[in-house]
């Protein structure tokens, strides 16, 4: 049995090896270099006297040479529109629907340049937000947003109050029930909602028993599960999503799916019991981190044409990341989580040569560990730089880096 598995069948014994690695790597950490880039790297940064983030690595936080951001203010988070040109603020909206890893689902309409979305609180519901940045026009939908579309004419929604009794860390900080429908549908029948916006109407797009009944997933229960991370597919003809059950003693099981949305057919991506990340590196493959059908965790590329797999032996060791890719779709950003030095690790990774180059790495104080961690979270622009999340100036900031010189 390896030690990975034998620590998740004893949680106890895990976290009190997590509390004593947290508190050794914050004092390694004060005797190296709080930030290290490689040689021809550069770094912007942009941040307020308030802690300052963009959130989730799934969404483009650049459009237009403008910046969005969540600024942390005691419960509340003000949305921010930053000029990198200028550096000067503009105030988008103030929210309390929002957590350290996901944010409010903050995003920018690709089809409309002054158009940004994301999640509002309103009688104990989860509300969509759209506004135009130049006449401030606002309107309000009556859905919780996960993902929406390019044209903005379809969001995603899921199940709002399962995500806050099993994963709150990707919930809201809101009292919910089961009886609570936060998205306005039957929130125990249905695992994605598609919320029209040409009918305004709100319907159940994949019912939850379609996703138990589909493939091997012993112990999931309609009352156990939470569907998180959703995405379309490049041409948007197929959504991603996790679904993750959580059985006694705290053990926790999880399964990448993808859904063709004119077929209406569903297809397991991996199954073998561990899926964190994944990105797509195009409309016909997911790039993915989990447990492999030999039960090693690694990194590997799904072909949705010939359902095979593909594994990135180049990255072997190297853990856990959040991947996403770069415009030209040759290169894939990766993170770490902070090592013995509390550093996180910045990386590139090829995916035509195999290449793996380093970028820098950048120190996460203790205090923003567990709940409060900072995870990197890069992210591609459309230009080609790389955006990041950290806090290795001992606050929340967000970086711009520039790798070209060594791409």
């Amino acid at each position: 049995m390896s030690f990975r598995k034998l620590l998740l069948k004893n949680p106890i014994v895990k976290k009190g090896i997590k509390w004593f690695y947290i508190r050794l790597g914050s004092v390694i950490g004060n005797f190296i270099p709080k930030v290290k880039l490689s040689p021809g790297v550069s770094l912007s940064r942009y941040f307020t006297d308030n802690d300052l983030f963009f959130g989730y690595y799934d969404l483009n936080p650049i459009h237009n040479n403008r910046l969005l951001a969540h600024e942390i203010r005691s419960d509340l988070v003000h949305l921010l529109s930053i000029d990198l040109e200028t550096g000067d603020f503009q105030n988008i909206a103030k929210t309390t629907a929002w957590n350290y890893q996901q944010g409010a689902r903050l995003g920018w309409c690709r089809n409309n340049e002054n158009q940004v979305y994301y999640n509002t609180l309103s009688s104990n519901s989860i509300q969509t937000n759209l506004v135009d940045l130049e006449n401030k026009q606002r309107q309000v939908f009556a859905t919780p947003l996960q993902v929406a579309n390019d044209n903005f004419d379809s969001i995603i929604s899921v199940n709002i109050a399962q995500i806050n009794k099993y994963n709150p860390e990707y919930g809201y900080k809101i009292e919910t029930r089961d009886e609570d429908q936060l998205s306005q549908n039957d929130s125990q029948g249905c695992g994605l909602f598609l919320y029209d916006m040409h009918t305004s109407m709100n319907h159940c797009l994949i019912p939850l028993e379609m996703i138990l009944c589909h493939d091997s997933c012993e112990g999931a229960t309609p009352t156990n599960s939470e569907i998180n991370h959703v995405t379309y597919s490049p041409d948007e003809s197929h959504l991603a999503f996790i679904h993750r059950w959580y059985l006694k003693g705290g053990k926790r099981k999880s399964r990448l799916l993808i859904y063709d949305i004119e077929s209406k057919l569903m297809t397991t991506v991996l199954a073998n019991g561990m899926v964190s990340h994944y990105c797509w590196q195009d409309k016909d493959n997911i790039f993915v981190y989990g447990c492999a059908r030999n039960g090693q965790d690694c990194f590997m590329t799904y072909h949705i044409l010939t359902h095979s797999t593909t594994t990135h032996t180049a990255l072997s060791g190297r853990g856990d990341g959040h991947p996403s890719v770069s415009p030209d779709k040759e290169w894939i950003v990766l993170d770490t989580y902070p090592g013995i030095s509390r550093h996180q690790h910045l990386y590139l990774y090829n995916v035509v040569t195999k290449e793996v180059k380093t970028v820098g790495s950048f120190y996460s104080p203790r205090k923003y560990s567990n709940a409060q961690r900072c995870d990197l979270h890069p992210r591609w622009s459309t230009d080609g730089q790389i955006v990041i999340d950290t806090t290795h100036t001992g606050k929340r900031e967000i970086c711009l880096i520039d790798v070209s010189s060594i791409l």
